[in-house]
């Protein structure tokens, strides 16, 4: 499967290179109104706003504001296909304009303007971060009748495009399944709180911004995870530092974003290149939990996963197909093609305590006696891709993953990683050791495994 992902350096109050509903997801944080360090971008859309803000009108301020927001607003609802969704990240914003202090509802104004537009109103999910200041109240400090609470979340506002998506033909329906999420993911990200740390972002001076502004990779790989499907298109027309792009190539749907401030992507392109290895450990990180699950789950999973070799909870899991990224291709500046392969773990079995079992497709080769060079090979890296080898034909280390044969192969058994610590051979950087870790070689008498990181590149 491959995907396409590009940025267009333009604003997204005329996103005229989009066909009509040719959008199936949107997930986007704006600049927020009445937060002062977007003051100067908002008076550059509209001169009136700086007026206001001089003449101590805030009301008006916030009003105006919101009426450039609704541009994009309006824009979405054309781009958007029917069923799909809008997921915006905004916060409330609380400030004090000459005499006057108060809370301006972002929220509510957006609210009310998509539901103008004709989106449905869905639940939506409190951001809890912690707060941006060392104190955890504004005022007159201990002294009662004259503080304020601080605010500590924001919002994740979720809006649908008409009535649900319908799946209409086989390949949509079967695309669905093989999209689904883990039982365990379910009962995580469909709350109505999430408590996720931010992260910093960077002005194009290079000087930190003041608060904790950005969201991370958890939080749009989870709206992505839950209200698309692979092969979808992903829009964000504030697209910042690319967080939401880079986390659809990472789940295999196209991206598209929209950014008015060309530097603070400089970094693109190397984070969108990085994400060959990011990929590998995405999905390790992600199998890895899946097995702590089962093993602390009380009851005996009923279905298993065949495309992973892992048991599951629900029938509706057992089509689950992960993909990685094998190869990224610049067309054009900040216009990529990534090509998706199928994240296979075909090379044993396993039952609901995550543990070894044997190869299924070669029951017959568990009892085989494995000879003694065979055995010494177990930790001996696969030529091909670097993993430490699970399996030997003709006496060498071979990974089952990337030479899937119908030829006889011996199956080793794994070696024990429990608290094991990898460590890249480049940058040194530490993580728990895996065999799906790029490159990664068991070191059984040393206290460290190894593993490389990508810090140098994939050449």
């Amino acid at each position: 499967m491959k995907t396409l992902h590009n940025i267009y350096i333009n604003s997204s109050f005329n996103m005229d290179e989009l066909e009509n509903e040719s959008i199936n997801l949107v997930v986007t944080s704006p600049p927020y109104p009445m937060i002062s360090m977007w003051d100067e971008i908002f008076s550059q859309m509209n001169s009136e706003i700086s007026d206001s803000l001089n003449n101590n009108d805030g009301d008006k301020a916030f009003e105006l504001m919101n009426q450039e927001l609704d541009k994009t607003w309006k824009e979405l609802y054309r781009v958007l296909s029917p069923g799909g969704f809008v997921c915006i990240n905004i916060g409330d914003a609380t400030r004090k304009i000459g005499d006057k202090f108060q809370i301006y509802m972002n929220s509510a104004r957006i609210i009310n303007k998509m539901k103008n537009l004709g989106f449905d109103v869905l639940p939506p999910i409190i951001w809890k971060k912690p707060t941006n200041a060392p104190n955890k109240f504004m005022g007159s400090g201990v002294l009662p009748a004259g503080a304020y609470v601080t605010l500590e979340n924001e919002h994740i506002l979720i809006f649908r495009k008409g009535n649900k998506r319908i799946f209409k033909t086989d390949k949509e329906k079967k695309s669905r399944r093989q999209s689904a999420f883990f039982f365990e993911e379910r009962n995580q990200w469909f709350t109505n709180i999430w408590n996720i740390a931010g992260v910093k972002q960077n002005t194009k001076n290079g000087e930190n911004r003041k608060r904790n502004a950005a969201f991370g990779h958890e939080l749009p790989y989870r709206l992505i995870s839950m209200y698309s499907v692979q092969g979808d298109t992903v829009l964000d027309p504030f697209t910042g530092t690319g967080t939401t792009n880079l986390a659809a190539a990472l789940l295999g749907r196209n991206s598209i974003g929209y950014e008015i401030d060309e530097t603070i992507l400089k970094e693109y392109d190397n984070k969108i290149h990085n994400l060959i290895s990011r990929s590998q450990i995405q999905n390790s990180e992600r199998l890895n939990r899946h097995v702590q699950y089962l093993k602390d789950y009380k009851k005996q999973p009923k279905y298993f996963n065949q495309n992973i070799g892992l048991s599951v909870v629900t029938s509706q899991e057992k089509e689950i197909k992960l993909r990685y990224i094998s190869k990224i291709t610049k067309i054009s500046k900040y216009n990529y093609e990534i090509e998706h392969p199928h994240y296979s773990r075909r090379i044993c079995k396993t039952d609901h305590m995550g543990l070894t079992r044997r190869r299924e497709k070669y029951p017959d080769l568990s009892q085989k006696k494995v000879h003694t060079k065979e055995k010494n090979n177990m930790n001996r890296p696969c030529m091909k891709c670097g993993h430490t080898a699970q399996a030997t034909k003709n006496g060498k280390p071979i990974c089952a993953i990337c030479y899937p044969s119908t030829d006889a192969i011996t199956i080793i058994e794994k070696p024990d990683l429990t608290e094991r610590i990898a460590k890249c051979i480049m940058c040194e950087r530490r993580m728990k050791s895996n065999t799906n870790l790029p490159f990664f070689h068991h070191c059984k008498d040393s206290e460290y495994d190894r593993y490389y990181c990508g810090c140098r590149g994939w050449s």
